[in-house]
């Protein structure tokens, strides 16, 4: 296709024809995909954030300039979706990694198995910060405790939850991020008032 016939397709998307701006999606997503997938080396991944990228290219076609070339300008908004999500993975590998997330991960092996989540919490030190950490998880129930089982026990990762509930990724990870914030704050009450309220 000419670049004529692309000047028209871009017209007619800035006037809320989908059809035109599918066409676009059509001429370039190949060339959009490989260049994420270069980026973040996750084929799941790039699809999402390709997804994100043409979501992005069409809320902001009336930004398009046309004095440059469409794939450019999709392959920027794909550059740029791409390192945001290699940033949110690299703090979410941190959060993951942190001691609340691995001994949240053993209370939920042991709510299964007694004896090698047991050694494990016992190797952790069993202290009062586990112990507290133990009457909150306790605590969670219905969503809340199957999303962490699926997510710390099982090692689901955010993109299959979401399929499974219904939810996006982002929501996925979300609503892990708060439960996380949750038991933290759980866990310091219960410190500070000696877990009289855990």
């Amino acid at each position: 296709m000419g670049k004529h016939a692309e000047e028209h397709l871009v017209a007619a998307s800035r006037d809320g024809d989908l059809d035109a701006f599918s066409e676009l999606v059509l001429m370039h997503q190949g060339q959009v995909r490989a260049y994420i997938a270069g980026i973040v080396h996750d084929r799941d991944a790039a699809e999402d954030v390709a997804q994100e990228t043409f979501l992005a290219a069409y809320r902001g076609i009336e930004e398009f300039r046309s004095d440059a070339p469409v794939r450019l300008w999709l392959l920027g908004i794909g550059r740029n979706k791409a390192l945001a999500y290699l940033r949110e993975a690299r703090r979410r590998a941190a959060r993951e990694s942190s001691p609340l997330a691995r001994t949240l991960a053993m209370l939920r092996a042991q709510s299964l198995s007694s004896d090698p989540a047991d050694e494990a919490l016992d190797a952790a030190g069993g202290d009062s910060a586990v112990d507290a950490l133990r009457r909150c998880v306790a605590k969670l129930t219905g969503n809340a405790a199957d999303l962490l089982d699926a997510y710390y026990r099982d090692g689901r990762r955010a993109d299959e939850l979401a399929a499974q509930t219904g939810r996006t990724a982002n929501a996925v990870r979300l609503v892990l991020s708060r439960l996380r914030a949750r038991l933290r704050t759980c866990v310091e009450t219960s410190l500070a008032t000696g877990g009289d309220r855990a």
